[in-house]
């Protein structure tokens, strides 16, 4: 059953070997780079009108970024740290996104 308003979701458990699994791979320090795939960058890159794709952007990345906020201020206090420090970086890559989106849209012709 859908819960209202959200997805779609089943309850899974880890077998032993997926929690070793698991252990292994969060003990594991290595450095992995990562792979930006945002469409409006790529939409840039390939001569999308600024003028045009920015005040998009920004609007969704302002709202995603609202949310975010909303959702720190609603629930921050539950979370684990380790959820905590995932939801902070969402929200600096939000304000991140925004400033950039706002930069292009001050400087793209």
């Amino acid at each position: 059953m859908k819960p209202a308003g959200g997805r779609n979701r089943r309850v899974m458990r880890l077998t032993t070997a997926g929690k070793a699994a698991l252990q292994d791979w969060l003990a594991d320090p290595a450095f992995v780079p990562v792979e930006a795939r945002e469409r409006g960058i790529l939409k840039l890159w390939f001569g999308a009108q600024p003028a045009v794709l920015a005040p998009v952007q920004l609007t969704e990345h302002r709202r995603t970024l609202a949310d975010y906020d909303e959702l720190a201020e609603r629930v921050g206090d539950l979370l684990t740290r380790g959820q905590r420090e995932a939801l902070e970086f969402g929200i600096r890559y939000e304000r991140m996104m925004v400033d950039f989106w706002q930069w292009v849209a001050q400087h793209g012709s």
